[in-house]
This record gives structure tokens, sequence and C-alpha cells, in this order.
């Protein structure tokens, strides 16, 4: 009585902290590089704020013809002179919007960048999560599976020493049990490092998960995917601005005008004023080979943009054939496979009386049902990993 109040509480204190697929994914807005996503998207903002100001202006002292020897005195020659002058660039032909603009452009990417990385965060921990759930329901199939090929066994052992079954066929048994126990092994490491892989997104250990209804509605569209997918708009959205990075070279061609105005005093002179425009000339074609250069990059910009389109276009077909495959493939082995193997299992049974060797068939056939329940939870594993791979292009149900 105690041992089954025992098991009671281990069970439910085990479903009070399993966590559901819901719940996992609420968990990835404290993942550390989504959070570092969203502060460049601030920092960002401040870098537009600073292109729409103008460079500081140069503030200058000096004196000129300073006497070697007496260094303090300013009424020794003629030509000897304080000054303060006051230099600023002034920026021309729309060059501030322009860097404004393209600052802009790169607060719009940042935000698409956060966007489709939280969606490759929920992807991949739904991936891990159906990885470990279907994973451990693989692991207590195993263990049942174990146990029968050891009770068959014990029934081959005495059979071999009633002289009814070679030596061979319990060597057989033994290799099968050994396989299945390296398999089990292995299941044992994915489950392991699956959890790993998740416990490094959402910065928390699961042990138990829940899986309810979760793709029971999810459908996708692919045009609407190639037109609103956040790697799709970052491409349109570099596009843009590497339009507006054209305008910025082309604008350049008229320089920036530098005015600097000077405040001269000299000894026995009346005080003067100086004020000076330079301009540089932009006559060595710089400029025309940086426009040149920004549409080359242009194209390349657009040429990516187009074999991005092509690329999910082809990863969700993909995913989509293989969602059909897996599901027509589960469908098959839970619906006509296994209850075949039932009913074969059933015939057995109906035979056994005083037959051992029946038996065998018995436990064979047992064996059989959970080789196909293995087959369909790596069907049902296929076809969670790629629809967990899906929700990435849709982000949503």
């Amino acid at each position: 009585m105690l041992k089954n109040i025992l098991i009671f509480v281990v069970l439910g204190v085990q479903i009070l902290y399993a966590q559901s697929i819901e719940s996992i994914l609420e968990l990835i807005d404290k993942n550390y590089i989504l959070k570092s996503k969203e502060i460049k998207i601030k920092s960002t903002v401040i870098d537009s704020e600073i292109s729409n100001r103008w460079s500081n202006p140069v503030l200058g002292f000096g004196v000129s013809d300073i006497n070697l020897d007496e260094p303090t005195s300013r009424d020794i020659e003629a030509m000897q002179t304080q000054f303060i002058s006051y230099s600023q660039v002034i920026p021309t032909n729309g060059k501030l919007e322009l860097t404004n603009t393209i600052k802009k452009y790169d607060t719009k990417i940042s935000k698409l960048e956060y966007t489709d990385f939280k969606q490759k965060l929920q992807s991949e921990a739904l991936f891990y999560s159906y990885n470990i759930y279907y994973n451990n329901k693989k692991l207590s199939l195993i263990q049942k599976y174990l146990e029968n090929l050891e009770h068959q066994k014990e029934l081959m052992s005495l059979l071999y020493e009633n002289g009814k079954l070679d030596q061979s066929s319990l060597v057989t048994q033994d290799i099968k049990i050994y396989k299945l126990n390296l398999k089990k092994q292995n299941i044992v490491y994915t489950i392991s490092k699956m959890k790993k892989s998740l416990e490094n997104i959402v910065y928390r250990k699961i042990d138990l998960i829940t899986v309810g209804d979760f793709f029971t509605n999810f459908s996708i569209d692919i045009e609407n995917i190639l037109e609103n997918h956040p790697l799709i708009l970052m491409e349109k959205e570099k596009i843009k601005q590497q339009t507006q990075k054209i305008a910025l070279e082309n604008s350049k061609k008229i320089s920036d005008v530098k005015l600097t105005v000077g405040y001269y005093q000299r000894e026995r002179f009346d005080d003067y004023v100086s004020f000076n425009v330079s301009i540089p000339l932009s006559i060595q074609g710089r400029e025309k080979l940086q426009v040149k250069k920004s549409k080359i990059e242009k194209n390349i910009i657009v040429d990516k943009f187009r074999g991005l389109k092509q690329q999910i276009k082809n990863t969700i077909e993909d995913l989509e054939e293989n969602i059909k495959l897996s599901k027509q493939n589960f469908t098959l082995i839970d619906e006509k496979m296994i209850p075949l193997n039932d009913s074969l299992e059933q015939s057995h049974k109906m035979h056994l009386s005083a037959n051992t060797m029946q038996s065998i068939k018995v436990y064979e056939s047992t064996n059989s049902k959970l080789e196909l329940l293995l087959l369909s939870q790596d069907e049902k594993i296929n076809y969670y990993n790629a629809l967990s791979k899906l929700y990435y292009f849709k982000g949503e149900l």
C-alpha cells in the first residue's frame, strides 16, 4: 500500500513539473542572445539620431611669430599676432537627410533580425521538445522489448535443456538483447543531448514535457511566406537601403563646404576678421566609381534576394513532402500493421494449449509489435521535426 502511495506521489510531482510546449515557448523571451538583439535595435535608433546632426565645429586658438628671447612679449615685431578661429563643415546636397534615411533602415533591419531569430529559437525549442518526448516513449518501449526478450530467453533456455532448441537460437537471442541495449544507450544519450540543447535556449532544465494538440490547425501559405517572412523583408529593406546609398554617393559629387572664421589681433594695429570657404573639387572621378560600386552591391543584394526566395520555397515544399510521407507511414503502422500483428498474436495464443514451441511465436509476435511501435515513434519524430522546422517559416499557428 505504501509503495503504491509513493509511486502515486512521484508521478504527481512529475506531472506537476512537466512543461507544456506552450510554456516552453514562453521561456524564450528570457534568452540572452535574443535580448542582445533587442538592445541592438535601441542602438540603431541612437545611430539614426546621431546621423541627423552636423559634425562638431572646430575652435582654434593660436599665436604667431613668437620671439625666442622674449617669448611672452607680443609687441616686439609688427607681425606678431594672436587669433581665434571657428571652423564648421556644412553638409550639402541632402547628404544629411540621406544618411539619416540609411540609418533608419538599419533600425528596420534590426527589428526584423530580432523577429527572425525569435522564430528560429521557437522552431529549435519545438524540435528539441518533440524529440525528447518521443525518444522517451521509445525508451519505454525498448525497456518493454528487453523484458520480453529476457522472458523469451528463459523459455528458450528451458527448451534447449530439453533438446527442443539448438544453441544457435540462444546465441542469436543474446545478440538481439545486446543490440537493443546499444540502441537504448544511444537513445539515452540523444535525450540528454536534446535536453541540454533545449536548456541552452530557455535557460531552464526541462525533464518532462507534455505534448498536446499544438499543431492541430497548422497550415502554411507559401506565397505569403515568400512576401512576409522576416528574412524576405530584411532583404527588401536592404535593397531599399542600398538604393539610398547610391543616392548618397551621387550627392557626394557636390562636396560639403567648410567655413572658417577667424579673429586676429596685433599690437599697434587694428583688429581684423577673416573668413574662408573651402570646397573639395570632385575632379578625380572617385565619386563616380563609388556610385558604380554601390550599384554593383545592390545587384548582389537583389540576386541574393531572388536566391533566398527560391531556397525558402524549395525548403518549405520539401518539409511538406516530409510531413505528408511521415504521417502516411505512422498511420499505416498504427492503423494497419499493428492490428494485423495483434490478430497474428491472438492466433498464436489460441493454438498455445500444451505446445511450448507456440509460446515462442507469441513472444515473437510481441517483439514484432514493439518493433512496429518503435518504427511508428521514429516516423512521428520525423513528422514533428519537419513541422517544427516549418514553424520557423510561419512563426505562428
